[in-house]
């Protein structure tokens, strides 16, 4: 239960990174890392799919969609304390604006 919104996640960001025509594949294994992470209450693995999130919006160029994922994984990072994090994801948001 702990591997898998790490796993999923990752199957997601491989996906991403490959060829475009991926896309629509990718976006499912990060809503099945979303999910999972939910579900297990694994706030910092929900963050980081929610910044997975923002990345694929960006690349498709719907800039806020990936401003509101980019938010909400903020706000997560804030929870957890994961001060590094908070402060990586608000310049690629500023960036956004």
């Amino acid at each position: 239960m702990i591997i898998k919104p790490w796993k999923t996640r990752f199957i997601a960001e491989i996906l991403l990174n490959s060829d475009k025509h991926y896309f629509r594949k990718a976006d499912n294994w990060i809503r099945k890392a979303i999910q999972t992470a939910e579900q297990n209450h694994m706030m910092w693995h929900l963050a980081k799919s929610r910044a997975l999130y923002a990345e694929f919006f960006k690349r498709k160029g719907d800039t806020l969609k990936a401003r509101k994922q980019l938010s909400t994984a903020i706000e997560i990072f804030k929870e957890c304390g994961a001060d590094g994090w908070v402060g990586k994801y608000e310049k690629e948001l500023a960036a956004l604006l």
